[in-house]
């Protein structure tokens, strides 16, 4: 990964923001601008007292404790400190203005440590001078992602032969973080899902309220949803089993979702379609189906999706009032979801390249395997 390339593009972003360094903690940017490993897997947190800071000058310094940090990596200036008290005091020593973007999601006292520092400081959020740069994709990044999706698919295929009379919500849980492993993840992207809904279980304000080590019994929809680490990148990944034999219009439900998820993955034009018009679209396709009401007794809010990267969730999402371009490089989790309470919970979540010319879908299992003998 070129991170000193990275780190030049975000100062001639500062330039063009009129701002005099950015300022971040987060996990996952650290590993973006400098390659620093990425300590706690699967969380959005940062090795402890680890503050990046880009000037618009084009130097870099890293405020970090003992033992931590980017020693020897080339263009980056290591100040150690060892209490976050420390970081206000090392920080103004440098002679970098009084201009800043400092990333909202670091938490308040990485802006406090710099008024403090700065008592004239003008601060910013400096988390879209991250984004602008983190949203679009280079072919290495995106290699690391097809691996990360690939993990997901062949963690699938596995379980599959997990899914039997008895076993538990936590069992499966379990079994899925093990399949990770085996598959070659570091970690997983976020807590796992294997949500069941037995028909005629009591009708509930959500779909998974199924007792955790309650055993499977047919006439169960079984709801996936995880993802895994893949060299400090997430996949993200969603599917759909039935133990037993399906009614007809549960299968028809599934099958209707998938057509659906397919033909909103072909409508994708890269650079000319706006995310905001993609749940309409998916919403048009099931209503003519018959399961629009189930897509929207889920999915009220019309939110269909987000961007991944370092992060599980990444800018820009899926949903009404954005109006980003789908554009070359951006990866999508496209996730529909139908739910009909008492009698089913549905899902697909697909892993989207936007190319240059097209789409490609990077989380190849097979969306017609639904049924499971009991």
């Amino acid at each position: 990964m070129d991170y000193a390339g990275r780190r030049r593009r975000l100062a001639e972003e500062l330039e063009v923001a009129e701002l005099e360094a950015a300022l971040f903690t987060s996990d996952a940017n650290l590993h973006y601008f400098t390659g620093m490993p990425r300590l706690r897997r699967g969380e959005d947190a940062s090795p402890a007292c680890t503050v990046l800071a880009v000037t618009a000058s084009g130097t870099t310094h890293l405020f970090s404790g003992p033992g931590a940090g980017a020693r020897g990596m080339p263009g980056i200036t290591q100040h150690t400190i060892d209490h976050p008290d420390a970081f206000g005091s090392a920080m103004k020593n440098l002679s970098v203005g009084h201009r800043f973007g400092v990333g909202a999601s670091d938490g308040d006292w990485l802006a406090e440590a710099i008024r403090d520092a700065f008592p004239h400081a003008m601060i910013t959020d400096g988390d879209p001078l991250a984004e602008s740069l983190r949203r679009i994709k280079d072919d290495r990044e995106i290699d690391v992602l097809r691996r990360a999706a690939a993990v997901a698919d062949a963690v699938m295929e596995d379980v599959l032969g997990a899914v039997a009379f008895d076993v538990t919500q936590r069992g499966l849980r379990e079994y899925i973080r093990a399949a990770g492993r085996k598959h070659g993840g570091a970690g997983t992207s976020f807590p796992p899902t294997a949500g069941f809904v037995q028909r005629g279980a009591p009708l509930e304000s959500e779909p998974l309220c199924h007792p955790d080590d309650a055993g499977l019994r047919p006439g169960t929809s079984i709801a996936f949803d995880f993802g895994f680490i893949v060299d400090a990148y997430c996949s993200d990944f969603g599917r759909s089993l039935y133990f037993g034999k399906a009614p007809g219009h549960v299968r028809d439900a599934y099958r209707a979702l998938a057509e659906a998820q397919q033909h909103v993955i072909e409508t994708i034009e890269p650079g000319v379609t706006r995310l905001d018009t993609l749940f309409p679209e998916m919403e048009k396709q099931l209503d003519l189906a018959g399961y629009g009401w189930a897509l929207r007794a889920r999915l009220s809010d019309g939110t269909l999706g987000h961007q991944i990267g370092l992060d599980v969730h990444e800018n820009p999402w899926i949903r009404p009032g954005c109006d980003d371009v789908a554009m070359p490089g951006m990866v999508f989790c496209l996730e529909p979801k139908l739910w009909h309470p008492g009698v089913y919970y549905l899902r697909i979540e697909d892993m989207i390249l936007i190319g240059e010319t097209g789409t490609e879908t990077l989380t190849r299992f097979p969306r017609d395997r639904f049924e499971v003998l009991a």
